[in-house]
């Protein structure tokens, strides 16, 4: 991630992220951003499932399911270009939960968004390229 890192999150970067996220804000859905800004940027949001599918066309989409105030609600990333993720085996997600701590998105010069997020116990991350973000209601 460009502006939070695992040891990283005093004010002045805090402040420099969101003058940039207000920059680029206006791309995304209503319903994404009515969704980050009532929920913290989803920090502590509990990641439930992550799914990895081929499309017909031999794209890839993601979908992150995440639990926000008892209600789920699908992290669609369509069309990716790149992904990886990160989950010791150590974390206890492989036998307990994996909560949303901090994440940012980036717009990169193609178009394209760029999504990181850093787990809640700073043991996990994930980085998603694709074309097209959005969320929804399961």
């Amino acid at each position: 991630m460009k502006y939070y890192t695992k040891f990283d999150f005093d004010n002045e970067t805090t402040k420099q992220y969101f003058k940039y996220f207000n920059s680029i804000k206006d791309k995304l859905s209503k319903e994404y951003l009515n969704l980050y800004y009532k929920n913290d940027g989803f920090h502590d949001s509990i990641i439930e499932n992550i799914v990895v599918e081929r499309t017909k066309n031999c794209g890839i989409n993601i979908k992150i399911i995440l639990l926000i105030k008892q209600k789920l609600y699908a992290l669609i990333y369509k069309n990716v270009s790149s992904y990886s993720f990160s989950v010791p085996k150590v974390n206890k997600w492989f036998y307990g939960t994996m909560s949303w701590g901090y994440g940012e998105l980036e717009l990169l010069q193609d178009e394209q968004w760029k999504q990181g997020m850093i787990d809640a116990d700073f043991n996990c991350e994930y980085e998603i390229v694709c074309k097209k973000i959005y969320i929804k209601k399961v």
